[in-house]
């Protein structure tokens, strides 16, 4: 059955797991952060911390945080307090220009208040809904579009329960 199936006029509730993936497309120089279902204060923490913690990091790569299959369950002040620890721990590595990549416009009004809060002032965020635009602004040839999309589908779709996916 699939989610939503109505039986009896009832619909079935499906759990579906939250997904924080990450992949470092090294011969473009672009860090890709997935996320899908409930993205969380503690999730995407872990997520950040794991990306840094790779042999793989480089800061001077473009960051997109793809949000565009998640639904932000943070708070106003849980995005203020992971803003500060982002800044705090990417200061420290370099990383300037960052992605939040959005689809519904409660993303974008969550993505906003976070790139606007003045605790991330050394970072760069810019919020899109389209990966041209994204793209473009990471100084990334938009000839990538594809690859780029391909590889988060890959993402959405790889079902090892692993962080890390090596395209």
């Amino acid at each position: 059955m699939n989610p939503g199936t109505f039986i009896d006029n009832k619909v079935l509730a499906v759990a579906m797991r939250d997904i924080y993936k990450y992949l470092i497309l090294n011969d473009i120089g672009l860090i890709i952060q997935y996320h899908q279902n409930n993205l969380t204060y503690d999730g995407i923490k872990k997520l950040k911390l794991a990306i840094i913690k790779d042999k793989g990091f480089n800061p001077d790569f473009g960051f997109i945080v793809d949000c565009r299959k998640a639904n932000i369950a943070m708070n106003i002040e849980e995005l203020i307090e992971y803003g500060a620890w982002v800044a705090e721990n990417l200061k420290l590595n370099g990383l300037k220009r960052i992605v939040l990549l959005t689809r519904t416009p409660a993303q974008v009004a969550k993505s906003t208040i976070y790139a606007l809060n003045e605790k991330i002032a050394p970072l760069n965020y810019q919020v899109f809904s389209t990966m041209e635009a994204s793209l473009e602004w990471l100084h990334i040839d938009p000839a990538f579009t594809d690859r780029v999309e391909m590889e988060i589908r890959n993402l959405s779709e790889f079902q090892n329960n692993t962080e890390k996916y090596s395209a």
